[in-house]
């Protein structure tokens, strides 16, 4: 409970835990598992955007301390590049690119140093709208 900052709630009831706070518990219980490989199929996606940016940063630490393997689906680029090391571009079932994201880890970097707005970002951001076949992949601008 220390790990995802829930020490103090411990001995709280479930009910008594906003959302984010389940979320955390839902980490801490996955990584307790000991599995070698997590399957994370968008776990963070009906949380506001400060809950999710502060699992993302929770989750990225317990990766850090385990090296655990972890597939984690999102449809929300910016998640894929802060969270991804490979981000592989599904559509209908089928695999339509493996991209590698090399950006520099820690991600996104403190003090403001935002990887995710950098070019080489951008460029993968644009590799897999282009892949999507969605507007704004030819360099025109998205509606």
């Amino acid at each position: 409970m220390e790990a995802v900052g829930l020490a103090e709630a411990s001995g709280s009831w479930p009910r008594e835990l906003s959302g984010g706070m389940r979320k955390r518990v839902a980490l801490a219980i996955v990584f307790a598992t000991g599995a070698s490989i997590l399957m994370m199929d968008e776990p963070f996606g009906a949380l506001d955007f400060v809950t999710r940016a502060t699992l993302q940063g929770v989750l990225l630490d317990l990766w850090r301390r385990t090296g655990i393997t972890i597939v984690f689906v999102t449809h929300d680029i910016e998640e894929a590049l802060v969270l991804g090391d490979r981000i592989l571009v599904v559509s209908d079932g089928r695999i339509l690119d493996d991209i590698a994201c090399d950006l520099p880890r820690p991600r996104p970097r403190p003090r403001g140093e935002d990887e995710r707005v950098s070019p080489h970002a951008v460029a993968i951001t644009k590799a897999i709208i282009g892949q999507l076949g969605l507007p704004g992949s030819n360099g025109a601008e998205a509606p």
